[in-house]
């Protein structure tokens, strides 16, 4: 599954953006940018998200749940350990809950690898 950083990193060298340049078209530091494509800072805040999203000609909503996956407590491995690399799915899960906090959305998460504990494919 790919995650938020390299999915912005790789969109950035797709259309033959700077570093610099997209940050300062977004409104944060280049070095900013630089430690959330290389993983060291979570994903920025959704205002954010959203200007990468419109820059990069990213889709917004998929850009947006894979930040979420970033910022909440369940990193994107333990996401893929659920939803294996489908992608689709684990957006489809974070937009489901969309309204959820972080907090509603890591119990939501913790419930669900319980339930599935011990089922075909997921042992």
């Amino acid at each position: 599954m790919k995650d938020f950083k390299s999915t912005i990193k790789e969109a950035r060298l797709a259309n033959k953006v700077g570093l610099r340049r997209l940050a300062d078209s977004i409104g944060i530091s280049a070095s900013y940018l630089s430690e959330v494509e290389g993983g060291i800072k979570p994903a920025p805040s959704d205002d954010i998200v959203i200007k990468l999203a419109s820059a990069l000609c990213l889709d917004m909503e998929n850009l947006r749940a894979l930040a979420r996956i970033s910022r909440i407590e369940y990193k994107p491995e333990n996401i893929k350990n659920v939803f294996g690399n489908n992608t689709e799915l684990a957006i489809s899960f974070l937009r489901e809950a969309e309204n959820a906090s972080d907090k509603e959305l890591e119990l939501a998460m913790e419930a669900f690898i319980k339930s599935i504990k011990g089922a075909k494919g997921f042992e």
